[in-house]
This record gives C-alpha cells, sequence and structure tokens, in this order.
C-alpha cells in the first residue's frame, strides 16, 4: 500500500518544506503520533508509514 504524506500544514506553518533533524509530529486518522526520538525527516516518514499501515490508513499529514 501507497502512502501519501500531506505537507500542507506544515508548509502552512513554517514556510517551507519539512526537512532535517528533529522530533517530528503526524496526523492518522486523527490520532497524533510523534517520533519517539530524534530522526531525519526521511527515517520520520518510514516510521509513520508504518504506523499508518498498522491501522491501515492511506494518508499521513505532517504536523506543523
Amino acid at each position: 500500500m501507497t502512502i501519501q504524506f500531506d505537507t500542507a500544514d506544515y508548509r502552512r506553518s513554517h514556510g517551507k518544506q519539512p526537512k532535517g533533524r528533529g522530533r517530528w509530529a503526524f496526523d492518522i486518522q486523527g490520532d497524533w503520533h510523534f517520533t519517539p526520538r530524534a530522526m531525519t525527516f526521511t527515517e520520520a516518514k518510514q516510521w509513520a508509514a508504518e504506523q499508518a499501515r498498522a491501522v491501515g490508513a492511506s494518508t499521513v499529514n505532517v504536523g506543523p
């Protein structure tokens, strides 16, 4: 299953695309998921995709 990432809220809040290292927040079907540690955005997307697949979600919103 392909997971789509929506970065609109992040871009609206920060004025740029998400990138870099940090703690990331993702909205998956109305539930917020926070990365367990600081990680790059690429690593965080992989982590969030696993969380989304576990609940059968196909869209993940990147938090502001």
